[in-house]
């Protein structure tokens, strides 16, 4: 089954942020979206010594007990690694490529979606806009 959205997240040398961002998207409070992770041949790990793809196993498993504590529904995370870097226009390329919801949503690798951030771009997808432009708040990650 196909989901309404498609949650995009490119990855190079952002492993320090990766987990945070994922953090933030699987606490989200809505359940039809699944999530794309590419990685450009990234060789950066976290502080913990991860690569992205240790990362994304770690957030999965966190993931499901959050979402299964609070009624909420498995999310799908696929990862693709592109073996040599290729650049932030071929990843966005991969990225709608392996995307298979109905909408894309991109969230760079060391951002945050805000809470509801989903429920509100779903709530916009009834009605007949081409594209949705959100706005960004700037701060900086813990570490």
């Amino acid at each position: 089954m196909t989901s309404l959205i498609s949650l995009c997240i490119p990855v190079y040398n952002t492993e320090p942020f990766l987990l945070q961002c994922l953090r933030s998207v699987f606490v989200q409070d809505f359940d039809d979206f699944e999530i794309v992770i590419v990685s450009d041949a990234s060789r950066v790990k976290d502080g913990q010594g991860r690569s992205a793809k240790k990362i994304i196993k770690l957030a999965q498993k966190e993931s499901d007990a959050f979402r299964k504590a609070h009624g909420l529904s498995k999310i799908k995370i696929r990862f693709i690694e592109h073996r040599e870097n290729h650049g932030i226009l071929e990843v966005r390329r991969t990225l709608c490529y392996e995307a298979q919801g109905q909408y894309i949503c991109f969230v760079d690798s060391d951002d945050e979606l805000e809470e509801g951030a989903l429920v509100s771009l779903s709530g916009l997808t009834r009605q007949s806009f081409d594209i949705i432009q959100g706005k960004s708040t700037s701060g900086t990650f813990d570490q």
